[in-house]
């Protein structure tokens, strides 16, 4: 279902992608850089230095033929858990779910590393937590949901949409 690809960003470092399964979506192997949500503690990915951060780091760093065809985001909790799991973010379970089978069908895939470490790292998702506005949802080291508060420091891993697709 997935593959590897390694592609090599202007900053000299090389990222190994993986496919998701749907609509030409790409994620990011492990942890790109570690970084708050958002230091003001808010729970808006739109409006988040965390998402900031990010455009700045594809704008100045991505190969520019990665950024004539992709745009960057965060992965929402919708595309990484099934609806079980949703059930712990959103309460009555009324989102749907729309979870990548890269993540349905390789519970490996939601462990991420950061710079080569042996060890797993904590993620970011860009969904907020509903019921508390300092928080936001996240991938655990061992792969399972969780929260915390907006201004801790936790991996950055991107997903690669393809232009005009949803995110």
């Amino acid at each position: 279902m997935s593959y590897g690809v390694s592609c090599r960003f202007k900053d000299g470092k090389t990222y190994e992608l993986e496919e998701a399964g749907r609509d030409g979506i790409l994620v990011f192997k492990d942890a790109i850089f570690r970084a708050p949500f958002d230091e003001n503690g808010s729970n808006k990915w739109d409006k988040s230095s965390l998402k900031a951060k990010l455009e700045e780091w594809w704008k100045n760093y991505a190969p520019d033929e990665l950024k004539e065809k992709y745009d960057v985001s965060l992965l929402a909790a919708e595309e990484v858990f099934d609806q079980e799991d949703l059930n712990y973010f959103y309460g009555s379970g009324s989102k749907t779910s729309v979870q990548l089978p890269l993540f349905a069908n390789d519970w490996k895939a939601k462990i991420k590393r950061y710079k080569g470490r042996k060890t797993s790292c904590w993620w970011w998702l860009r969904s907020p937590c509903p019921w508390n506005s300092n928080d936001e949802a996240l991938v655990s080291a061992d792969g399972s949901r969780d929260i915390d508060i907006a201004y801790s420091g936790y991996g950055c891993v991107p997903a690669l949409y393809p232009k005009g697709v949803r995110k």
